[in-house]
């Protein structure tokens, strides 16, 4: 069942918390999801009626910085139990890095610094502001490419299935990696053997362990890797969308 909460699971902790089940607030505004704050570079040229737009220069594709996620929630409470309440929810989110996941998109989580703002009451009635002021700008996978593959939670419209991670390289093998929004670098974390990878044009002698070359980017169009060698390796990544 669908409702207006969030679960915020605390990374100093592990613990999750619904505000609903747990605290019984309830999500009052809609807009709680801030927009994506752009990096941008534009350069103004003395003589020319326009401005250069170099955003993409350096990596070929947009940046976002942050964004702000700001959730007003209300609850009914005893008048006498509100400042304990208070307190105890400043003392198990505020300042604390969590992930948040809304009941209405739970496949996805945000992730940002927490603060704990804005409470005000009458009488039994009170409200406070769960807010993120620099969260990531991207959501991220609830799951990683090193997880088993779920039909549950699958989403048939914008859902992608990830080729299996664990590649057994005998000669040459490929693999074919398709980013939803979020550019990403995967990992190549080696088991055993010698193996080399090639991205266009690009090769990389891999060592035992996890590599990671940043410039083995995956963003708007598929991207195929190409292992040479003998050995066993997965490939880690988890995808984001805006």
């Amino acid at each position: 069942m669908i409702t207006n909460a969030v679960s915020v699971t605390v990374e100093r902790t592990g613990k999750v918390y619904h505000t609903l089940k747990d605290w019984g607030f309830a999500i009052e505004n809609t807009d709680y999801i801030g927009d994506p704050v752009l990096e941008s570079r534009l350069v103004t040229v003395p003589g020319l009626n326009r401005t250069i737009d170099l955003s993409e220069a350096v990596t070929g594709y947009p940046v976002y910085t942050s964004r702000v996620i700001k959730i007003i929630m209300g609850c009914l409470h005893k008048d006498s139990a509100w400042d304990s309440e208070i307190s105890d929810l400043r003392n198990i989110l505020h300042g604390q890095m969590v992930r948040l996941t809304f009941d209405n998109d739970k496949d996805y989580y945000w992730r940002g610094r927490a603060q704990v703002v804005d409470f005000e009451r009458m009488r039994r009635l009170g409200k406070v502001v769960l807010e993120l002021p620099c969260a990531d700008p991207y959501k991220y996978e609830k799951y990683d490419s090193t997880e088993p593959w779920r039909w549950d939670p699958f989403n048939f419209i914008s859902g992608i299935i990830n080729q299996d991670c664990n590649v057994t390289v005998n000669g040459t093998e490929t693999y074919t990696l398709a980013a939803q929004g979020m550019p990403i670098v995967p990992v190549f974390d080696v088991k055993r053997g010698e193996i080399s990878v090639e991205y266009k044009g690009v090769t990389y002698r891999l060592k035992s362990g996890e590599n990671r070359f940043p410039d083995f980017v995956a963003s708007y169009e598929k991207a195929v890797y190409t292992f040479t060698g003998n050995g066993e390796l997965r490939v880690i990544f988890r995808r984001g969308s805006l």
